[in-house]
């Protein structure tokens, strides 16, 4: 193990980078999720390479990076470094507590971004960070290796060793079709299998769309295109490219008559919240309820 000394020849968020990387194994792919340049990530990596002399990735050309021996062998420790290194900070920064919420895109886009000035007018003395990924398995780890404070995805039940977790609303989904495309598949099953379809990028978000679908006897044979965000989806959606699973609030809001539902009953999702540590301080609490209201009011708007 890298003893705690050393790691102040390098940089708290070079680790973060690398954990990130490892998990998406494509460093465009965690650029996109981080909002920086690819070539800001790979600077990164190969700084923290320099700095350990070690090889964390296998790198080939056309290749996704996975990690090296020496790469899996860092992963245990920078977990460990990162939760040690929250320890340290204290609770605030000046007179702010901050804490890292992780989320999805819809969620970030629709509900928390336009709903930052007021929570800075709320709540001065919190500073809150948000962070978006949609992989679900990514989020626990996050809140269990102490990275995030607080946690908030969309999608199938909360994971049932988590005694942190609860259900904040049940979210009505369906599967959409532009109006065209939905007249001509109507509810025959067989024909909505053969339909091109459009699925969530992320492996455990791709596979609890279906799953859900399946239960319902629709196996999807077309898959013409993956994205990781929701808006991007409903919009392919609505052009006409595919047929796909969208959260009905979402359809309904953003695209209007643009989608049609299919007339085919697909059981609700869950909005999940998970609590880290910090998230259950008393100099949280209110804060964080307001961000959890924010989630289960219409509109994304608390009376």
């Amino acid at each position: 193990m890298i003893g705690y000394i050393s790691v102040m020849a390098f940089t708290f968020r070079r680790i973060e980078i690398f954990l990130e990387a490892a998990a998406d194994g494509n460093f465009r792919k965690t650029a996109d999720r981080l909002g920086i340049s690819q070539p800001a990530v790979s600077k990164q990596i190969r700084a923290l390479e320099r700095s350990l002399n070690k090889t964390l990735f296998v790198r080939a050309r056309g290749a996704a990076a996975r990690l090296s021996e020496e790469g899996e062998a860092m992963l245990a420790s920078a977990y460990e470094m990162l939760a040690r290194q929250r320890q340290w900070q204290p609770e605030r920064t000046g007179s702010q507590l901050r804490l890292k919420v992780i989320t999805g895109d819809y969620l970030l886009d629709s509900i928390f971004k336009p709903a930052l000035p007021e929570l800075v007018r709320r709540f001065p003395n919190v500073s809150l960070e948000f962070q978006m990924t949609n992989e679900r398995n990514r989020i626990v780890q996050q809140i269990r290796t102490g990275q995030a404070d607080l946690a908030i995805y969309t999608g199938g039940k909360m994971p049932p060793d988590l005694d942190i977790a609860q259900i904040l609303s049940i979210i009505p989904c369906s599967l959409y079709a532009a109006p065209d495309l939905a007249r001509s598949l109507r509810d025959d099953i067989d024909a909505i299998s053969r339909a091109p379809f459009i699925l969530p990028t992320t492996h455990t978000t791709s596979s609890w769309v279906l799953s859900e679908l399946n239960k319902v006897g629709i196996h999807p044979k077309i898959i013409v295109g993956r994205t990781q965000f929701g808006d991007v989806l409903a919009g392919m959606i609505a052009d006409g490219i595919g047929v796909g699973l969208l959260f009905d609030d979402h359809a309904n809001i953003c695209f209007g008559a643009r989608l049609q539902r299919l007339p085919v009953q697909i059981e609700s999702a869950y909005r999940v919240v998970i609590f880290g540590e910090r998230a259950r301080l008393p100099t949280a609490r209110e804060c964080l309820g307001y961000v959890c209201s924010l989630c289960t009011a219409p509109d994304g708007i608390p009376g």
